[in-house]
C-alpha cells in the first residue's frame, strides 16, 4: 500500500495510471504511434498529400529509420524517466543561478540560438512568396513605395527595406536575400527570449520550474520556428510581435503589467500585418476585464496608446489612413474556400472536400499536434469553467476559435503547403490555448508532465527533419517538386510553382531545365501572354530562336501590352526576311498606342524598301517624321521612298540633308552616285 501511495503522489512520469485518467494515457500513446507511423510511411512514400510529415522522404536512410524509432522510444517508461531527470536537472541548475549568472546564461543561450538559426537557414525560397518578396524589396525607393511593394506588412517591410539599404551601401552580394535572412534570425533570437517569459506566464500562479522548462521547449520546437531560420518572407517580425502580445496580455491578466503595454503591442501587431486585426476581440476582452474592475482610466489610456502607436508606425512606414483604407477595401472577401463548387483556377477543393481536411491535418502535424489535439480532447474538463471569471482562458480561446475559422475557411491561392508561413502566426493562439488546457485541466501532475514531455520530444523530432530539408538545396528542391499536387493546389498555384522553378534554373543558366518547367505551366494554361514571354526569353538564351519567335508571336496574339515585345518580334521577322509578318506585328503595336512613332517608322521603311509598297509606306513615314525629323534613319527612308515613287526633288531634298547630318552614313557613297546621276 505504501508503494502504491508513493507512485500516485510522486511527481514523476512513471506513476501508476488512475482510472479516471487512464484514457488520457492511452490517447497520448496512440497519438505518438500514429505520428510515428505517418512519418515512417511518408519517409518512403513522400507525396504532396503528406506535406506536413514527409520530410524524412528527402533525407538519407538512417534518418528515415531513426526518427520514427526515437519517437516511439519516448513511450518507454525508462526513457521518459531519463529524459525527465535531465530536464529537471537543467531546471534546478538554472533556478540556483544568481541574477547576474542567469543574465549571462541567457545571453549565451540567445547567441547560440542565433548561430543555429543562421547555420540552418533556408537554402531556397519557394515557400511562401519568398521570391516575389525579394523582387518587391528591390523596387522600394522610398517608404511611400512600401504599400505598393509589400502591401499588408508595413513594419516588416520598413525594417527589411532599411536593412537592405544598409547592405547595399556595404556592397553585400544578394543584399535583398540577406536583408530578409538577418531580419528573420534577429526576430528568432528575440522570440526565444519572449518564449521563455511567455512559458512562465502560461503557468500563472504555479512556480514549477520543470513544467516551465517543458512548455518553453514545446513552444521552441514547434514547426513555426522555421520562420526564424533565415526565412525569406514578411511574417517573421509579425510572429515575434505576436509572442510579445500574448506574453504581455497574460501578464496583464496576472496583474504583472499595465494594460497599455499589450494594447501598444496590438498596435504594433496590426502594423506588422493587417490580418492580425483578428485579435481585436481578444483585445476587447482585456478592455472589458479592466472595465469590469472599474478601471476605466486604464482602458482610456490603453486605447489612446494603441491608436497613437498604430498611427505613428504606419506613417513612419509610408502608410497614410487613405492607403490603409484602400488596402482593406481592395482585399474584400475573395479568398474564401468555395462551399460547393470550384469556380476559378485559384481553388483546389471545396469546403467539405476530403482534400481540404487532409491539408488541415498536415498543417497541425507540422506546427504542433499535441496542444491542438488536447485542446479538443479536454473540452469536457474545461467546458464548465467557460465564464467571465476565467478571463485568461477565454482570452486564449477567443484567438483559438478564430485560428480554426481562418484556417478552415481561407483559400490559400498558392496552396496551404506553400503558404504555411502565413498560418503559423494565425495558429499560435490555438497552440497556446492547447498548452494552457494541458497545464490547467490535467489535474494529475505526473500525467501533465508526461504529456508535455512526450509532446516536446515528438514535436522536436518532427521539426528537425523539416529544418534539415529546407537548409539543403537539393532536398529543398526535391520537396518543392513533390508539393506540386493538383489535389491540394489549384491550377494557378501549379503554374506559379512552375514559373518559380523555371526562374530558379534560368538564373543559374540551366535554360533547358527552365524551359521544361515553363512548358509544364503552359500545358495547364496557355492563355496568358506573360508566360509566353517568359519562355521566349529562355528559348533565346538557349539558342532556340525559332521557338522564341513562336512564343513571342503567341504573346502578341494573346494581346500582350509589352510594346518592346512587338518591336523585338518584328525585328526578328524582318531579319528572317518575313516582312509581312513583321509589319503585321508592328501594326498591332500601333493599335495599342498610336503615339509610338518608332513603329510607324518600322512599318513605313519595311513597306517601302522590302515589300514594294512605297505609297503606303510614305503615309507611315510622314507620321513618324513628325516625331523624328532630320534623323539619319528617317531621312534615308524618306529619300528611298520618294525615289521609288519617282519624286526626285523630294528624294534629293531628304538625301541631301542626310549627307549633311551623317556624311559617313553606310549608304553615303551610293546616295552620292544617285544624286550625281550615276548608278
Amino acid at each position: 500500500m505504501v508503494r502504491k501511495k508513493k507512485n500516485i503522489t510522486e511527481p514523476t512520469v512513471t506513476g501508476l495510471e488512475n482510472r479516471p485518467t487512464r484514457w488520457l494515457h492511452l490517447v497520448l500513446s496512440a497519438l505518438v504511434v500514429v505520428i510515428a507511423a505517418l512519418h515512417t510511411y511518408a519517409a518512403f512514400f513522400p507525396s504532396g498529400i503528406t506535406w506536413g510529415f514527409h520530410h524524412l522522404g528527402f533525407l538519407s536512410l538512417p534518418w528515415k529509420i531513426c526518427i520514427p524509432l526515437l519517437m516511439l522510444g519516448i513511450l518507454h517508461p525508462h526513457v521518459q524517466t531519463v529524459v525527465m531527470k535531465s530536464v529537471k536537472a537543467i531546471a534546478d541548475m538554472t533556478g540556483k543561478l544568481s541574477t547576474s549568472s542567469k543574465i549571462i546564461a541567457g545571453m549565451v543561450g540567445l547567441a547560440a540560438a542565433g548561430a543555429i538559426f543562421w547555420v540552418g537557414r533556408e537554402a531556397t525560397f519557394f515557400l511562401g512568396d519568398g521570391i516575389f518578396a525579394q523582387r518587391s524589396l528591390t523596387n522600394i525607393q522610398t517608404a511611400e513605395n512600401i504599400p505598393v511593394a509589400l502591401q499588408n506588412a508595413p513594419l516588416p517591410g520598413f525594417i527589411t527595406w532599411k536593412v537592405y539599404g544598409y547592405l547595399l551601401g556595404k556592397a553585400v552580394e544578394n543584399a535583398a536575400q540577406v536583408a530578409f535572412q538577418l531580419v528573420s534570425v534577429v526576430s528568432g533570437v528575440l522570440a526565444v527570449g519572449v518564449m521563455l517569459f511567455l512559458s512562465g506566464t502560461l503557468l500563472r500562479d504555479r512556480a514549477d520550474r520543470v513544467e516551465h522548462a517543458l512548455v518553453f521547449i514545446l513552444l521552441l520546437v514547434g514547426g513555426g520556428v522555421q520562420l526564424f531560420f533565415g526565412y525569406v518572407e514578411n511574417y517573421t517580425v509579425t510572429y515575434l510581435v505576436l509572442f510579445f502580445f500574448f506574453w504581455l496580455s497574460l501578464a496583464y491578466l496576472s496583474g504583472k503589467v499595465a494594460l497599455w503595454l499589450p494594447s501598444m503591442f496590438f498596435g504594433l501587431l496590426f502594423a506588422s500585418h493587417f490580418g492580425m486585426v483578428y485579435l481585436m476581440p481578444a483585445l476587447l476582452l482585456l478592455y472589458f476585464h479592466a472595465w469590469k474592475k472599474k478601471k476605466v482610466n486604464d482602458v482610456v489610456i490603453a486605447v489612446g496608446v494603441m491608436l497613437v502607436a498604430t498611427y505613428a508606425v504606419l506613417l513612419w512606414c509610408g502608410y497614410s489612413p487613405q492607403t490603409v483604407e484602400g488596402i482593406f477595401m481592395k482585399e474584400g472577401g475573395g479568398h474564401r474556400v468555395p462551399l460547393f463548387e470550384k469556380s476559378t483556377g485559384w481553388h483546389a477543393y471545396t469546403l467539405f472536400s476530403p482534400w481540404h481536411f487532409v491539408d488541415i491535418k498536415n498543417l497541425y502535424i507540422l506546427l504542433s499536434p499535441f496542444p491542438v489535439v488536447f485542446a479538443f480532447l479536454l473540452i469536457p474538463k474545461y467546458r464548465a469553467s467557460l465564464n467571465m471569471r476565467n478571463i485568461p482562458f477565454l482570452f486564449l480561446l477567443s484567438t483559438a476559435l478564430f485560428s480554426l475559422a481562418f484556417t478552415f475557411g481561407f483559400n490559400f491561392d498558392i496552396g496551404m503547403s506553400r503558404d504555411w508561413d502565413l498560418l503559423a502566426p494565425y495558429n499560435l493562439g490555438l497552440i497556446l490555448a492547447g498548452v494552457f488546457t494541458i497545464l490547467h485541466y490535467v489535474e494529475e501532475e505526473a500525467l501533465r508532465r508526461k504529456i508535455l514531455l512526450v509532446a516536446c520530444w515528438v514535436t522536436m523530432l518532427g521539426t528537425l527533419p523539416w529544418i534539415l530539408v529546407n537548409a539543403q538545396v537539393e532536398s529543398s528542391l526535391a520537396r518543392f517538386n513533390t508539393l506540386r499536387d493538383e489535389r491540394l493546389w489549384g491550377a494557378a498555384a501549379l503554374i506559379y510553382a512552375d514559373e518559380d522553378l523555371g526562374g530558379y534554373h534560368r538564373d543559374r543558366k540551366d535554360y533547358a531545365k527552365a524551359i521544361e518547367y515553363y512548358r509544364e505551366g503552359l500545358a495547364i494554361d496557355s492563355t496568358n501572354s506573360r508566360r509566353w514571354l517568359v519562355i521566349a526569353n529562355a528559348y533565346q538564351m538557349n539558342g532556340e530562336n525559332d521557338l522564341a519567335i513562336h512564343a513571342l508571336d503567341k504573346a502578341v496574339q494573346l494581346g500582350t501590352r509589352s510594346l518592346q515585345t512587338h518591336a523585338q518580334l518584328g525585328q526578328m521577322y524582318s531579319q528572317r526576311g518575313e516582312f509581312e509578318k513583321a509589319v503585321a506585328v508592328w501594326k498591332k503595336a500601333l493599335e495599342q498606342d498610336q503615339s509610338q512613332a518608332a513603329f510607324s517608322y518600322y512599318i513605313g521603311a519595311t513597306l517601302s524598301e522590302h515589300l514594294g509598297k512605297p505609297e503606303e509606306g510614305l503615309t507611315y513615314l510622314l507620321k513618324a517624321n513628325e516625331a523624328f525629323p532630320n534623323t539619319p534613319e528617317m531621312l534615308y527612308a524618306l529619300g528611298a521612298t520618294y525615289n521609288a515613287l519617282g519624286e526626285k526633288e523630294k528624294m534629293r531634298e531628304n538625301w541631301g540633308k542626310l549627307l549633311q547630318v551623317a556624311p559617313n552614313h553606310p549608304e553615303a557613297e551610293r546616295i552620292n552616285k544617285i544624286l550625281s546621276g550615276k548608278r
